[in-house]
């Protein structure tokens, strides 16, 4: 159901925060934590913090005391917006480390190591 992708969803959130060793109170500030140590942006923090109250609303009320239905689309939306948080902390990430290790190696390459220390 809609609704369960939603909790599931915010449940993800939980599962990054664990990935991390993060632990509190409650999600919100496991989230904050995350955030600051992890030196993450202001964007990721306000979608993180956006798919957390949306699973709440949806974890703590029945579907009938929202003021409409959730849609499968919309829930499709919220699922996408987690898989961009994956990819901003896990992909890019591990793209980023290949991305410098190609690096150096081409430094290595072309830069003999005495040249590079003597230059620093």
């Amino acid at each position: 159901s809609p609704r369960a992708g939603f909790i599931l969803c915010r449940a993800a959130l939980e599962q990054i925060c664990e990935d991390h060793n993060i632990f509190g109170r409650n999600l919100e500030e496991r989230l904050d934590t995350l955030l600051k140590t992890g030196n993450l942006s202001e964007d990721l923090r306000e979608i993180m913090h956006g798919i957390r109250k949306i699973g709440n609303k949806l974890a703590h009320n029945s579907q009938e005391s929202l003021p409409e239905k959730i849609s499968q689309d919309e829930a499709e939306i919220l699922i996408g917006l987690v898989d961009y948080v994956l990819n901003r902390l896990y992909v890019d990430k591990a793209r980023t480390q290949e991305a410098l290790n190609e690096l150096n190696a081409l430094k290595e390459k072309v830069i003999p190591y005495s040249q590079i220390t003597a230059s620093t």
